[in-house]
């Protein structure tokens, strides 16, 4: 996955970069300083990303609200 799918998939996922870093409890600084200038996605973050695209949509919409309400 390259820099502008993740951010795509981000949209998608109606969470931003920033929260999503929060969630993994990352340094919000990395994708923006390594993942965007390599333009390559480590491998975790792709299969993160890919999971809550599986689960059933009511499933992903409350996880990320509890994790995003978590970190507030």
């Amino acid at each position: 996955m390259n820099y502008t799918e993740y951010k795509d998939n981000l949209k998608k996922l109606n969470i931003s970069s920033l929260e999503l870093m929060k969630i993994l409890e990352m340094n919000e600084k990395t994708p923006a300083t390594n993942w965007r200038r390599k333009n390559e996605i480590p491998k975790v973050i792709e299969l993160f990303l890919e999971t809550l695209w599986r689960l059933p949509e009511d499933d992903r919409v409350l996880f990320l609200h509890h994790k995003l309400k978590a970190i507030v």
